[in-house]
């Protein structure tokens, strides 16, 4: 039975209830010729396929909307392509490629994030340590300094004795941390290594001047507030409490 004027009629305002847009006529279509299919008595194995068929074409073009704008690569095959056969070769290849490139990326993303990660945390313990250390030398030698200040030595050069001192220390614990940074870097990416995944041990000269440059910061800053405890050192009330 052919459709009707009255099919029709009704099958345009079931699109428009489920919204219509700009594509409402072409799901009309559809409608109108799944509804000629019963009429044409199809048989259930082709209205299966053709039912599948629909399906998946719908849930490719709902994934790869969003994706409407990147260039993409279509790889069409055959079961009966000999393994040995040049565009099966191509196939392989590309898929390996493909399936490389997207673990570095994957690999290279996390790997980042967690480094950052890192970083934040090595960054605030070395600014914690550069300034208690500082913090302490400054309580251990108060009456040292306060006793020097009493001597006639300036502001400027009993501040020199002790930050002397902790330029030295930085200076030494540079290269030794460097080192032992290092090492222990590659113990841990010797220790993570396996027949399928291998992450090579490559620290750019740039970390290591990173990682110098927040140390000699944590140093000036922890060097500007000593200075200024220095300076407003209490030299009466420091002598007084002699152990």
């Amino acid at each position: 039975m052919a459709l009707t004027k009255q099919d029709q009629v009704l099958v345009q305002q079931l699109v428009r209830a489920h919204g219509g847009g700009g594509n409402g006529d072409l799901a009309s279509e559809i409608i109108e010729t799944a509804l000629r299919l019963l009429d044409d008595h199809a048989g259930r194995l082709d209205m299966k396929v053709m039912t599948s068929a629909l399906k998946e074409l719908r849930y490719a073009s709902r994934i790869f909307t969003p994706y409407r704008e990147k260039r993409k690569v279509t790889v069409f095959g055959s079961a009966r392509t000999e393994p040995t056969a040049p565009e099966y070769q191509q196939a392989v290849a590309f898929s390996k490629a493909v399936m490389t490139r997207n673990l570095e990326e994957v690999t290279a993303r996390n790997v980042l994030v967690f480094s950052g990660i890192l970083t934040l945390f090595a960054t605030i313990i070395a600014v914690g340590v550069v300034y208690n250390n500082a913090r302490i030398a400054l309580a251990e030698r108060a009456w040292e300094l306060a006793s020097l200040r009493v001597l006639g030595f300036t502001r400027g050069e009993v501040s020199a004795f002790l930050l002397g001192e902790l330029a030295i220390e930085i200076a030494l614990a540079l290269p030794l941390g460097m080192l032992l940074g290092y090492l222990l870097g590659s113990t841990i990416v010797g220790l993570i290594k396996t027949d399928e995944f291998y992450f090579p041990f490559v620290i750019e000269p740039a970390t290591y001047a990173f990682g110098a440059l927040c140390v000699l910061l944590a140093g000036a800053v922890s060097a500007l507030i000593v200075r200024r405890r220095v300076d407003a050192l209490d030299l009466v009330g420091v002598l007084k409490t002699r152990e």
